[in-house]
């Protein structure tokens, strides 16, 4: 009895063995435990950067998609715990898995274009879940395999979404940049028609002042011009006439002296008129 007691007892230690080697096997080798643990760090992943994009995110696209990754995301892993907990995998711990996505939600906080970086990250984050999915097809245990074949479908819709989105961000981005860089040309070609227009402004200013210099060069005689030969009127009177009064010079000036009549102007003129017989002498 002793014998075939210790028989029985090496059998359930060898047994206990083999489970343990299979399971570290499966994990190196990535067998179903491995891969429930590896989908499952994903699904925190996605989680975790969807709770982020309906933070920064700047699109109402980006934030729907973000919304929708949450819910399925984390069905996914619940149906994944469910597995685990049925077939006897110890899952990796959660806080472990978490730990996994601190770098890239630090990467993805410190992004300046958070919806760019957001997309790309969404798209190859879902190319390595489909790659993980579709080796878990080909398993063995048809549980995993099973639930792997299903979920397939909803992970390619998931990228194919992600890459729409992305093509609709830099379409609009590209349009918005068109805009923004005929705005810039046309409020060039706006100065540049203004800088055009404002000189013959000048040029007008500038000759309403030469007109104005004009006028007050000639337009009035001053009391010091000097005499003016010949007896006539100035030279500047004749231009000046519309515009001020021509003062008399010294030489138009009738001379006064003591004791004696004035002579005035129309004497001397009256002798030099043409016809004149020149009676009076």
């Amino acid at each position: 009895m002793s014998k075939v007691r210790m028989l029985a007892m090496g059998l359930v230690t060898l047994g206990a063995a083999a489970a343990a080697y299979r399971a570290m096997a499966e994990r190196k080798y990535f067998g179903p435990a491995r891969f429930i643990d590896a989908a499952s760090a994903k699904g925190i992943g996605e989680i975790e950067a969807a709770r982020l994009a309906l933070k920064k995110g700047q699109s109402e696209g980006v934030k729907q998609f973000a919304q929708q990754m949450i819910e399925e995301h984390t069905a996914i892993n619940r149906d994944l715990r469910q597995i685990a907990r049925n077939k006897g995998y110890e899952m990796a711990d959660e806080a472990d898995m978490l730990s996994k996505t601190e770098e890239l939600l630090l990467n993805l906080r410190e992004s300046t274009a958070f919806d760019d970086a957001y997309l790309k990250h969404q798209v190859a984050s879902h190319e390595h879940s489909l790659s993980l999915f579709r080796r878990a097809a080909e398993f063995d245990d048809f549980d995993v395999s099973n639930f792997a074949m299903k979920t397939r479908p909803k992970l390619e819709h998931h990228l194919k979404m992600a890459k729409d989105i992305q093509k609709d961000t830099e379409r609009g981005s590209t349009q918005s940049n068109d805009t923004q860089q005929n705005k810039s040309a046309a409020g060039s070609r706006g100065a540049s028609t203004t800088a055009t227009g404002a000189a013959p402004e000048k040029d007008v200013a500038a000759g309403t002042a030469n007109n104005y210099a004009s006028s007050d060069i000639g337009g009035t005689t001053h009391a010091s011009s000097g005499p003016n030969p010949g007896g006539g009127m100035p030279p500047n009177s004749a231009a000046g006439s519309s515009t001020g009064s021509t003062q008399p010079g010294p030489a138009d000036s009738p001379t006064s002296v003591p004791g004696s009549p004035a002579k005035g102007p129309s004497d001397k003129s009256s002798r030099n008129l043409p016809g004149h017989t020149g009676g009076e002498r």
